[in-house]
């Protein structure tokens, strides 16, 4: 079976700890076909280019799709704009440390055309950025003053809730059997009532990452969580 995982750090493998993510424990237990477009970093907006991506490039039997924070955005770097007909491959791809496995191969663009992080990480500490991010100096302050100034965290969270529907319904548009790991802040009434619909595709808290306790590895837990993880989510698609 093809399988395709989508979301941020928390659902991405890595390259220096090969094997370890729960996702790669389920594929060689389960024989899937481990199709990872996952990245660290990764907003609700690049989710939703990911879904696009999935849809039209690897087709699936079957995708765990997993959403993230609000306080992500996507900017432009390279002196260059973004071009509607590239899709998920206008972003910056090359973060060494998560998996590239054949999915990635037309992924890791050389010059691409977009950035995308968490604010915090762009903005970094005493104005140093966390990771190279690409963005020049006149960006981050420009961005230090939006944040300050401009910035509706509800107002994201509004947005980010209606492009993840877009994905969703994307999805059951195209025949993929999905599931959906659900940010907590996500289930605000005011904002899960757009999200309802998919009410039946949402797994429990159990089988999300971000529920256990934070550990050394990209994806935020210890190894034996991971294990853990695997362990549920096994048990979880055998009732399916």
């Amino acid at each position: 079976m093809k399988v395709a995982v989508i979301g941020d750090s928390y659902m991405s493998a890595t390259v220096l700890h090969k094997g370890m993510h729960f996702t790669e424990i389920l594929a060689e237990r389960l024989g899937w076909e481990l199709h990872t477009v996952a990245r660290g970093g990764s907003t609700n907006n690049i989710i939703r280019s990911q879904i696009q991506y999935v849809i039209e490039v690897i087709k699936p039997d079957f995708a765990i799709v997993s959403t993230t924070f609000a306080e992500r955005l996507e900017i432009p770097i390279n002196d260059k704009k973004y071009q509607f007909h590239l899709g998920l491959l206008n972003f910056n791809y090359d973060r060494t440390q998560f998996s590239k496995d054949q999915s990635f191969e037309q992924l890791n663009i050389i010059n691409p055309s977009m950035e995308f992080d968490a604010i915090n990480s762009f903005l970094g500490i005493d104005g140093q950025p966390i990771f190279d991010n690409n963005l020049t100096d006149e960006q981050r302050h420009a961005l230090k003053l939006f944040y300050i100034y401009n910035f509706s965290r509800d107002w994201k969270i509004q947005l980010d809730a209606w492009m993840l529907q877009s994905g969703f319904h994307a999805l059951e548009c195209a025949g993929i059997k999905h599931v959906v790991l659900l940010q907590d802040y996500l289930k605000m009434p005011s904002v899960y009532k757009d999200l309802e619909q998919f009410k039946d595709k949402i797994v429990d808290d159990e089988l999300c990452p971000w529920s256990y306790e934070n550990g050394p590895y990209p994806f935020h837990t210890e190894a034996q969580t991971q294990v853990l993880l695997a362990d549920k989510w096994e048990q979880f698609l055998g009732k399916r």
